[in-house]
């Protein structure tokens, strides 16, 4: 009976498509097990919206669960990176099985913690002859495919990789603001907020909302949104809707701010909330009448 092949998902903040092929590669050169390869591109340097994809991947789980690696590691620290090394490298087991390996650098993992059962840094050893370059395609790929062996030990093209277990911590998501995480290819926003912390708001209720970006708001006046307990198919064209989304466990999905669109020339939220990108805090308060 043939192996079902399991899925390997590239999450990373490259850019093109030339360095997605690349890593590619690599990953079917040096990973010797059957493996289906989808990729997921997030916007540069955006660690919140990889952390969102990652968590929404591996939570799936499935009957072969997924082996994830992501790259999204913008050096935010300010410091100089000899060897071109960057944030700690980091592997994840979850309940389900799904396993998840990459730096770890600002939310890339702070979307998972309560489902994380082993968590360790990854120790190897580069190659003298590859101490510079693109790590996705000239390191990561050798660890990838030695923790896809499930034998840690193994030496990959001169990389021997093995687990440390000591304090690993991944940062914690903001308490004190919402924030975007994702947006859609429909312009639909996925915040921080989660649905169990609203069910209470009866449907209808006005909100208003504004979108900051570095404390600057993006649009000049706070938009009106409506909450729309039952989902999308309730809201009205022509307005701004809360509610729960898509994403998530199924019980406590993220809310979105969402926007129904019926052509191409329509605006999403995202648009009509003046360019929301993850990362923008988003200022919601119940609606005053005046």
């Amino acid at each position: 009976m043939s192996q079902t092949p399991r899925l390997l998902y590239l999450v990373a903040d490259y850019g093109d498509d030339l360095a997605f092929a690349e890593v590619h590669l690599r990953l079917r050169k040096l990973v010797r097990e059957p493996f289906d390869f989808q990729m997921v591109r997030t916007p540069k340097f955006s660690t919140v919206a990889t952390g969102f994809a990652v968590a929404q991947l591996a939570l799936e789980g499935g009957i072969n669960p997924p082996l994830i690696f992501h790259n999204t590691d913008p050096r935010a620290d300010g410091q100089e990176h000899a060897g071109n090394d960057g944030s700690p490298l980091v592997f994840v087991r979850l309940k389900n099985g799904a396993e998840v390996i990459g730096p770890n650098a600002g939310y890339c993992f702070s979307f998972l913690p309560t489902e994380v059962i082993v968590k360790a840094e990854v120790d190897y050893e580069k190659p003298l002859d590859r101490a510079f370059g693109f790590r996705s395609r000239d390191w990561f790929p050798s660890v990838v495919s030695a923790i896809s062996k499930g034998v840690l030990s193994t030496t990959v093209e001169g990389f021997r990789p093995s687990l440390v277990h000591g304090q690993v911590n991944f940062a914690s998501l903001p308490t004190d603001r919402t924030i975007a995480c994702w947006v859609d290819g429909y312009g639909n926003v996925k915040t921080s907020e989660r649905w169990l912390d609203y069910a209470e708001v009866p449907d209808g209720e006005e909100f208003t909302v504004q979108v900051l970006r570095e404390n600057r708001p993006l649009h000049p006046e706070a938009q009106r949104v409506v909450f729309r307990a039952k989902g999308d198919f309730h809201s009205h064209a022509g307005e701004i809707s809360l509610l729960p989304g898509s994403s998530g466990p199924l019980k406590n999905r993220y809310l979105e701010l969402f926007a129904r669109c019926n052509s191409a020339h329509d605006k999403g939220a995202s648009e009509l909330l003046g360019g929301v990108l993850p990362g923008d805090t988003i200022n919601l308060q119940l609606h005053q009448p005046v």
